[in-house]
């Protein structure tokens, strides 16, 4: 979502306010305009804090769904090579599914064949 600046300067006192001379008038106008500029940087200020917080956030998320990541891929890696055979061809299999551990994925024949014919990433051909 983009950052929005909304910067809000009461100058309800200078809309009705009588000057006595140029300079007076001059003098108010430029006290409204550093108002508005030193209200304008802390609306940027603010915003690109907001955002900075975002940003660190979002790094956090990315950094811990790596973690997992890599922790999934150990667990994949790691561990006893499970194999099962199918129509002459011969499958390991990688991970579980549907709460079944690879052991017990090897044992169900019917989901060994469902996992084939779907070309789940569960079970794959070795040769």
């Amino acid at each position: 979502m983009p950052a929005t600046l909304f910067v809000y300067v009461n100058n309800n006192d200078m809309s009705n306010r009588k000057f006595k001379d140029l300079n007076e008038a001059q003098a108010a106008y430029d006290a409204l305009v550093a108002d508005q500029t030193k209200a304008i940087e802390e609306a940027v200020k603010a915003a690109v804090k907001s955002k900075d917080d975002e940003i660190a956030a979002l790094t956090k998320r990315a950094e811990d769904a790596e973690k997992v990541a890599e922790d999934a891929v150990e667990r994949v890696n790691s561990g006893s090579n499970i194999y099962v055979s199918f129509e002459k061809k011969k499958y390991k299999v990688v991970f579980g599914v549907d709460g079944k551990s690879k052991e017990e994925v090897a044992a169900d024949k019917k989901l060994v064949k469902e996992l084939i014919e779907k070309g789940s990433a569960a079970i794959v051909a070795v040769n």
